[in-house]
């Protein structure tokens, strides 16, 4: 992964070795070991609160899908065109986009977004509540079908 500062001047900055589970041609390789993506989700989790742009090689599938919109992920052989395309930005552009992905980090990440989606807040209900949200969340599903 590589982040680009939000100010006028970037620069490329390594944060670790390749853990993607992808080749140099973006096809799959076997999974990288879990530890190593959770201490670069930790590394781009304290950058984006810190407003920084992250321009990643492409990881595994959920981690990209849950950083959608805040980390630009390209394949290894096409970060440099990626870079350039955010140096290539006016600076008041590239602190726009920074200070979007922030927000949008800090929104999604909140702790209570976090409990929600992982089923905690739920857990933490009296039975009769949780028999109650299980209820209307059924019902939501069959409206939609």
């Amino acid at each position: 992964s590589a982040a680009a500062p939000a100010s006028p001047e970037l620069e490329l900055v390594p944060l670790g070795e390749s853990s993607t589970g992808l080749d140099q041609t973006g096809e799959e390789e076997e999974e990288a070991p879990r530890s190593m993506d959770a201490m670069t989700t930790f590394r781009n989790a304290v950058l984006l609160n810190a407003g920084a742009l992250i321009l990643s090689e492409r990881v595994n599938r959920r981690d990209m899908e849950e950083f959608q919109g805040l980390i630009t992920f390209s394949k290894v052989n096409e970060v440099p065109y990626e870079f350039a395309k955010l140096a290539g930005l006016p600076a008041s552009v590239r602190q726009e986009l920074a200070d979007q992905r922030a927000a949008g980090f800090k929104e999604r990440f909140a702790p209570k977004a976090l409990f929600e989606r992982s089923g905690l807040t739920d857990l933490l209900r009296p039975p009769r509540q949780r028999r109650a949200r299980r209820r209307q969340r059924r019902q939501r599903r069959r409206r939609r079908r």
